[in-house]
C-alpha cells in the first residue's frame, strides 16, 4: 500500500468534512430565524376548528382554477428525503436536476409532494426555497420520516407556510399536521377535488386507541389515517357533492399506502414471470421492487373510498423503489416515482409522475421518469456535465481530456492548449452574452469582444451548439441511419450505430456510436471523410456545479491586455 498516498487520502478526506462542518453551520446561523419561528408560533391559532356538525362551505377549501383550453397538470414529486449534509453533495444537484427536469417536462399547474420530504432542518429550509422559486402552486403532504433531525413535525409543517406559493393548511386540530382540500374549478364549477392527507408516521409513535392493530392485535408498523379523518373526509366528499349538485371526482395525496395496494399487488402481479396477469396487464402498469410498507390493520378508507364514489385515485410515496399503478374496483392505487438519490433509490425509478386533469374532472395518472442512464433525459433536462476524452486521429495532436457543463443558456468548456510548447488549462465561459476565458494559471481571464463575439456566435450560436452536442449524445432526429454492427475493442463487444448527421452549419459528419448493451460510450467521427476522431465519454451526470459559470474571486480582468496584444498581432500581419 502507498503509505503517502494513503495519508494524503486521510486528510484530503478531513478536509472535506471541514468544508461540509463549515458550510452546515454557516447556513445554520443564515438560517436561525427561519429555524426559531416555529418554536415561537401560536399553534392553536394555525389549526381549523372542526367538527362534523359544521355546514360545509366551498370557501373552507383552496380554489384553484382550470385554463378551459388546456389540462390541468399536476407534478407529483415523492420522498426527496435528503439530510443535511447532502446539501454540499452531489445529492442535492441531482435532486434540484431531477425537480428542474420534471418541471420543464410536464409544465404543471400544481406541484405535489407526497412526503419524507427532506431529513433535517436545513433541507426544509432549501427545499422549501427551491421548489417555491418556480413561483408554480404547490402542495405537500407529510411523511413518516419528516420529523427526523428537525425540532418537530410541526416545525416542518410551519416551513410551508412561510412561503409565497404553497398552499398548505394545517387543517383541523388533532388530525396530525396538513390535512386540506384543493378543488380545481373551471367557469366557476368544480370539476376535480385533490385531499392532502397525513399518513402520520410508525405506530408506535401514535396513542394506542388510534392504531389500526392487524389481525393478531399486532400494534407495530406503520400508522395510517385515523378515524377522526374518514369522518373529515366523508363530511368533505359530501359537501362538494351538495355544493356542485353531483358527486365530484376527487384524488387523494397521502404518504403511507393502504394495505390494498399489498394485497392486490400480490393478486394482480406475477411475481414467478415478473409480469402483470393477462387479465390486469391493461389497466395497471409499473412495478414493485420491494416489499409494500403499508399498516398493519386495514383502517377501512379504501371501502369508504368506494363506498362515496368520488375518489378515483390515490397516490402515495414511502416505497422507494415501488412504481406499481393498479385500476382497483374503479379506483387507481398508485406510487408517485421517487425524486432523488435521497436515503435509496433505483435510476431506473427516480423521476415524477403527473395527474392530468380535464375539462369534464376526470384524472389520468402517469409516471415521468429522469432515467441518468438515457441520455435524451439528460440532454433534454437542460442541467448536465460532461467529461470525455477525445482521441485524435491527428499525429499532431495528443489525447486532449474535456469537461463540459451546460446550464439553460449557460456552458462551461475545461480544455488544455499548448502554446509554444506548454501546456495551459482554459475554460470557456457563456454566460449573460458574454464569453470569458478563464486562465487559472495567471489567475486572470477576459472578455471577447463584442464584434468578435458576434462573430463567432453567428457561425456556432446557442442553436448550433445544442444541434452539435444533440448529434454528440444521440439524441437528434436530423440524422440519418446508416446500419448497425458489432466489433470488439480490447476484448469488449460493442453495439455500434452508424449515421450520417449535418448540423447547422452544412458540413456533414459520419458517426459511429458504440454501445455496451444499452449504455452509451464512445462516438467515432468522420469529418469530410478524412480528419477521425473517438470522442470517449468518462461522466456524464444530470447536474452542473453553478461554481462552474461564475469568475473565481481573485481573478484579474485582463481584457485589455489581450485586446491590445490581439491587435498588435493582426497589426504585424496586415505589414
Amino acid at each position: 500500500m502507498d503509505f503517502f498516498g494513503s495519508v494524503q487520502g486521510y486528510f484530503s478526506q478531513l478536509g472535506d468534512y471541514f468544508k461540509i462542518g463549515t458550510s452546515l453551520l454557516m447556513a445554520f446561523f443564515m438560517s436561525i430565524g427561519q429555524i426559531i419561528a416555529p418554536l415561537t408560533a401560536n399553534r392553536n391559532a394555525l389549526f381549523d376548528k372542526w367538527s362534523t356538525s359544521d355546514k360545509f362551505s366551498s370557501s373552507y377549501c383552496v380554489e384553484m382554477k382550470k385554463d378551459p383550453n388546456k389540462d390541468f397538470v399536476v407534478l407529483n414529486l415523492a420522498d426527496i428525503q435528503l439530510k443535511d449534509k447532502e446539501l454540499y453533495d452531489d445529492s442535492w444537484d441531482f435532486a434540484k436536476a431531477t425537480i428542474k427536469y420534471e418541471i420543464t417536462k410536464t409544465k404543471p399547474d400544481l406541484i405535489t409532494l407526497t412526503g419524507d420530504n427532506a431529513w433535517g432542518m436545513l433541507t426544509y429550509i432549501e427545499l422549501c426555497k427551491e421548489i417555491d422559486s418556480y413561483g408554480i402552486p404547490w402542495a405537500p403532504v407529510m411523511g413518516n420520516h419528516d420529523v427526523n433531525n428537525t425540532p418537530s413535525e410541526f416545525w416542518c409543517a410551519y416551513q410551508f407556510t412561510q412561503t409565497e406559493n404553497c398552499l398548505f393548511k394545517f387543517g383541523p386540530k388533532d388530525m396530525g399536521f396538513g390535512n386540506y382540500i384543493i378543488n380545481i374549478t373551471e367557469n366557476g364549477k368544480i370539476i376535480h377535488s385533490l385531499f392532502m392527507m397525513d399518513t402520520h408516521s410508525n405506530a408506535f409513535d401514535t396513542k394506542e386507541s388510534k392504531i389500526n392493530a392487524g389481525s393478531d392485535g399486532d400494534t407495530s408498523g406503520y400508522d395510517h389515517l385515523w378515524a377522526n379523518q374518514l369522518e373529515w373526509y366523508e363530511w368533505a366528499v359530501k359537501g362538494i357533492k351538495e355544493t356542485a349538485g353531483k358527486t365530484v371526482e376527487s384524488s387523494v395525496f397521502m404518504h403511507i399506502p393502504t394495505v390494498e395496494y399489498a394485497d392486490y399487488y400480490a393478486d394482480y402481479y406475477d411475481a414467478d414471470k415478473d409480469c402483470w396477469k393477462p387479465e390486469y396487464a391493461g389497466t395497471c402498469f409499473g412495478v414493485n421492487h420491494e416489499p409494500v410498507c403499508s399498516p398493519k390493520g386495514n383502517n377501512g378508507f379504501f371501502d369508504l373510498c368506494k363506498k362515496l364514489g368520488s375518489t378515483k385515485n390515490i397516490v402515495v410515496g414511502h416505497d422507494h423503489v415501488n412504481c406499481s399503478s393498479m385500476l382497483v374496483d374503479g379506483i387507481r392505487l398508485s406510487y408517485g416515482l421517487k425524486c432523488g438519490s435521497g436515503c435509496y433509490w433505483e435510476p431506473e425509478m427516480n423521476g415524477g409522475s403527473t395527474l392530468t386533469i380535464s375539462s369534464d374532472g376526470k384524472a389520468e395518472f402517469s409516471h415521468v421518469p429522469f432515467n441518468i442512464f438515457n441520455l435524451s433525459d439528460i440532454m433534454s433536462s437542460g442541467l448536465f456535465t460532461i467529461k470525455a476524452t477525445l482521441h485524435s486521429g491527428s499525429e499532431e495532436v495528443a489525447d486532449i481530456p474535456l469537461s463540459a457543463f451546460y446550464d439553460g443558456e449557460k456552458f462551461a468548456i475545461d480544455i488544455t492548449v499548448s502554446l509554444s510548447g506548454l501546456n495551459i488549462e482554459m475554460r470557456i465561459i457563456y454566460r449573460d452574452g458574454q464569453l470569458i476565458t478563464l486562465i487559472p494559471s495567471l489567475r486572470g481571464y477576459y472578455i471577447t469582444s463584442n464584434q468578435d463575439l458576434n462573430d463567432l456566435m453567428s457561425q456556432y450560436g446557442p442553436d448550433e451548439i445544442n444541434s452539435t452536442l444533440g448529434f454528440m449524445f444521440y439524441n437528434t432526429s436530423d440524422k440519418k441511419h446508416l446500419g448497425t454492427e458489432t466489433v470488439k475493442i480490447y476484448g469488449k463487444e460493442y453495439r455500434v450505430e452508424k449515421y450520417e448527421f449535418q448540423p447547422l452549419s452544412g458540413d456533414k459528419y459520419i458517426a459511429k456510436y458504440y454501445f455496451d448493451d444499452n449504455k452509451f460510450e464512445k462516438i467515432e467521427f468522420e469529418y469530410e471523410g478524412e480528419e477521425k476522431a473517438m470522442f470517449e465519454l468518462n461522466e456524464l451526470y444530470p447536474y452542473a456545479d453553478s461554481d462552474m459559470f461564475e469568475i473565481p474571486a481573485g481573478y484579474i480582468d485582463m481584457t485589455g491586455i489581450m485586446n491590445s496584444r490581439m491587435a498588435d498581432n493582426s497589426l504585424q500581419e496586415a505589414a
